[in-house]
């Protein structure tokens, strides 16, 4: 239900740039296979003051991350090729990119997969389909303190 909300209306998709004086948008990657996840992801966001950057493969979110860091990431788990858990270890191996806050998003819940993804340094979990509020509240939360304490499944 929470995804024709956010349907309505033409997409709106800025990429970010180098500006980093006071008024800078926060930049966001998005990582994800799907466009339809990917442009769903970026019409949520709509509104918050944010520019999206999207990729779909693992090749191109590190690439991308390393040559303009985002201020935070929404990391799919099942990227081909490259996969959301090495792009999080590159991150995270990565001087430039180590503190970068990063949502994990997949298709598979349970508490072996949360342990999986806080033990791998996310700073953040959520299961797809998603609530656009909680992608919304997650993703403020990491851009307010760069990380969320507990990570949560959205239900």
């Amino acid at each position: 239900m929470g995804f024709i909300k956010c349907l309505a209306g033409p997409v709106d998709i800025e990429l970010y740039h180098e500006d980093r004086g006071a008024s800078r948008m926060n930049r966001i990657l998005v990582a994800e296979d799907s466009q339809v996840i990917r442009r769903l992801i970026s019409i949520c966001l709509r509104g918050m003051d944010v520019s999206v950057v999207e990729v779909e493969s693992g090749d191109d979110a590190i690439e991308t991350a390393i040559r303009s860091v985002p201020d935070a990431m929404i990391l799919d788990v099942g990227l081909p090729g490259v996969d959301g858990w090495e792009v999080l270890r590159a991150l995270r191996a990565n001087p430039q990119t180590e503190s970068v806050p990063v949502l994990m998003l997949t298709g598979h819940a349970g508490d072996s997969i949360r342990r999986k993804a806080q033990a791998a340094g996310a700073s953040a979990f959520m299961t797809k389909p998603f609530q656009p509020k909680d992608l919304r509240a997650q993703l403020e939360a990491l851009l307010d303190g760069g990380t969320v304490v507990e990570l949560r499944q959205a239900r």
